[in-house]
């Protein structure tokens, strides 16, 4: 897509299916390459930043997708080739890290963190632990190893090109830097075996931890997993947009027990087709099984009663201004690329019209749904004593 209105730049997309089939090789990319960008560390996608001072790269990894992703301004064309690994900023990265494991280990949120990612997860061998060992493998000819596995050819990428760019202008480098990478004979075929799955059923854990200033951290984590269409998306949406609302008025304003409630809810199409709700914030021990019990309640009712209609326009009316709005950035025709490419629907089209024509009905429906599957994960952190 070219010439995208209001876009100040261009972002382009190698992308094919498949991972490595090495237990934790991701997060041993992810471990080194983050300090390059000084990003947090990462334990579903690698993040890499090389940096020449006008570009940025993106080498990403999760359970089913690799992916090179560049953005840059317009005027910074020419420099697409020249991103470069600066070995000294990994080892310094790393140095870095390792001075900080002592702090980390004992902080009430990485503690919390890790036991968490283990409840969740199952203890997937996949999902690793930072520590002295996983960083010890950090090494520059591991990360190299690591890397040529993942992006060694182009065999089964897809290029996309998005943003105000000139078709002449950028077909002569693409066929130069991109036409030029080793063609390969085989795509890589995606190990469904080998996904990261949320543990199902119902589980309830609690974490005591070591800490000076007593707090608890609480996570609720809904799964289902069922068929995910535009509608169901939107549904989705509409409900957090709800849930957000009936939280802040009571956990945060009638309870006064926490600043906010982080709502997340997303319908996945790969590497499984799944609804993943969870909510999660902060308080103090005291008043964590009753907030606990409120925001249980809170998703319960929407999904028995729906959302009023008050709310429900409110949520629409917002969703329909960020319609345009939305249409002058590259990473949402990028993001329409993909839905295109790889579940071959038009986003864009399904987006509005389901917006248009999603009933308070409709949000009902998916979260009764989701609820009714009965795999529901309640992790709370309190003072060890």
């Amino acid at each position: 897509l070219y010439g995208i209105t209001g876009s100040l730049g261009i972002g382009f997309n190698v992308f094919g299916l498949g991972v490595s089939g090495q237990e934790g090789a991701e997060i041993v990319v992810c471990l080194a390459v983050s300090v390059l960008a000084e990003v947090d560390v990462a334990l579903d996608d690698c993040h890499l930043v090389l940096v020449d001072d006008v570009a940025t790269v993106c080498n990403l990894c999760d359970d089913d997708a690799l992916a090179v992703e560049h953005n840059l301004v317009v005027n910074d064309l020419d420099e697409l080739p020249h991103t470069i690994i600066r070995v000294e900023r990994i080892q310094t990265g790393i140095q870095q890290i390792n001075a900080l494991l002592p702090n980390l280990k004992t902080n009430p949120d990485f503690i919390f963190q890790n036991a968490m990612n283990k409840i969740l997860y199952g203890n997937n061998p996949r999902v690793v632990e930072l520590n002295e060992e996983t960083l010890a493998n950090a090494d520059l000819a591991t990360i190299e190893r690591v890397y040529r596995e993942l992006f060694k050819d182009a065999a089964g990428a897809t290029l996309r090109i998005v943003g105000n760019v000139d078709p002449e202008t950028i077909k002569p480098m693409i066929e130069k830097y991109i036409g030029s990478i080793a063609k390969g004979k085989k795509a890589s075929k995606v190990n469904k075996a080998n996904n990261i799955s949320i543990a199902k059923g119902i589980i309830d854990e609690n974490v005591a931890i070591p800490m000076e200033t007593p707090k608890s951290t609480v996570l609720q984590v809904y799964t289902a997993y069922m068929p995910i269409d535009t509608k169901t998306e939107v549904s989705l949406e509409i409900a957090k947009y709800v849930l957000d609302m009936i939280y802040t008025k009571t956990i945060r304003e009638e309870e006064g027990g926490t600043y906010g409630v982080g709502v997340a809810m997303v319908g996945q199409r790969t590497p499984q087709e799944r609804v993943i709700i969870q909510a999660s914030f902060d308080t103090n021990p005291e008043q964590a099984p009753k907030l606990c019990e409120l925001a249980i309640k809170g998703l319960k009712e929407l999904a028995e009663n729906g959302p009023d209609e008050e709310k429900f326009n409110m949520a629409i009316e917002n969703f329909k201004k960020n319609i345009p709005e939305s249409r002058i950035s590259n990473s949402y025709w990028m993001n329409n690329l993909s839905q295109y490419y790889d579940y071959g629907i038009d986003y864009d089209k399904e987006y509005e019209e389901a917006v248009n024509s999603v009933t308070p009905a409709d949000v009902k429906a998916v979260l009764q749904a989701v609820l009714a599957q009965n795999n529901f994960i309640e992790i709370t952190s309190a003072p060890k004593e």
